[in-house]
Formats: structure tokens, sequence, C-alpha cells
């Protein structure tokens, strides 16, 4: 007996040219669409891992880094 199809997801072709594959999604596999958000996860590294803390923790470092680097070093870095 078949599954019934929840969804189906439009997929572009691997290169330049090649049509769009269409996936079917059966209705016993289908979640929510996007990424889960886990309280917890979100929780535990907004408090551990802030976004901002290496660049406190490593601030004098990220300053002594630039009169250490070679000329070459510091124009590719200021490009990128």
């Amino acid at each position: 007996m078949p599954k019934k199809v929840h969804q189906v997801v439009n997929r572009p072709g691997r290169v330049a040219g090649e049509p769009h594959v269409q996936i079917p999604i059966a209705e016993d596999i289908a979640t929510e669409p996007g990424s889960p958000i886990r309280d917890q996860d979100v929780t535990f590294y907004s408090r551990e891992y802030p976004i901002e803390s290496q660049t406190i923790e490593k601030a004098s470092n990220r300053e002594w880094d630039w009169i250490v680097f070679t000329p070459e070093i510091l124009k590719y870095g200021k490009q990128h």
C-alpha cells in the first residue's frame, strides 16, 4: 500500500540546465520546515558561549596581531 504524500519538495538540478527534481515526502516522516530550535540548547549556548565572548577575551591579541604581520599579509587581511 503506497504511503500518503504530505508535501513535495522542489530542488534545482545538479548543474545548470538540468530540470528541477521533485521529491515527495511521505506523511509519516514529514516534519515542520526549517531548523528545529530547542530552548534548552539556546539557553545553554547563550549563557556559556556568548557571541562576543572571544572578541572580549582575545581583544588584546587581535590588536597585537596586526603589528606582527608582514605587509603582504596585512594587505591580504584588509582585502578580505
